[in-house]
C-alpha cells in the first residue's frame, strides 16, 4: 500500500462528520443559520405588514383627493402612480431610518464587545 493509500485509509477509517477539523465545529455555522433564518422569516413578515398598513393608511387618508382627481378626468393609472410615488417616498424614509438605527446598534454592539 502507498503512503496516500494509507493516509486516505486511516481518514476514511474512526471519523464522524461531526468531528471538530482545527477545532472549528460544523454545529455552530448551522446554529448560526438556522437562527438568522428562524428570526428573518417573522422580521420579514413584519416589514410587508407594516409596508401594507402605511399604505392603507396613506391612501384613506388620500381618499377625497383621489375622488376628486378621477372625477375631473385622472387616468387610472395616474392615480396609481400617484399612490405608488407616495409608497415609494414613505418605504425610502423607512428603509433609511432603518439602516441608520441599524448601523447605530451595530457599532454600540461592537464596542461593548469589546470591553
Amino acid at each position: 500500500m502507498t503512503l496516500i493509500g494509507r493516509l486516505a485509509w486511516k481518514a476514511e477509517s474512526g471519523v464522524a462528520a461531526s468531528t471538530p477539523v482545527f477545532g472549528i465545529s460544523p454545529f455552530l455555522p448551522r446554529m448560526a443559520a438556522t437562527l438568522l433564518s428562524l428570526f428573518g422569516l417573522p422580521a420579514l413578515l413584519l416589514a410587508a405588514i407594516g409596508l401594507y398598513g402605511a399604505m392603507s393608511y396613506s391612501v384613506s387618508q388620500h381618499t377625497r383627493e383621489i375622488g376628486i382627481r378621477i372625477s375631473i378626468g385622472a387616468q387610472r393609472r395616474d392615480v396609481l402612480r400617484l399612490v405608488m410615488g407616495q409608497g415609494l417616498i414613505l418605504s425610502s424614509i423607512g428603509i433609511v431610518i432603518g439602516l441608520v438605527a441599524a448601523l447605530g446598534v451595530t457599532s454600540l454592539i461592537a464596542i461593548c464587545s469589546l470591553e
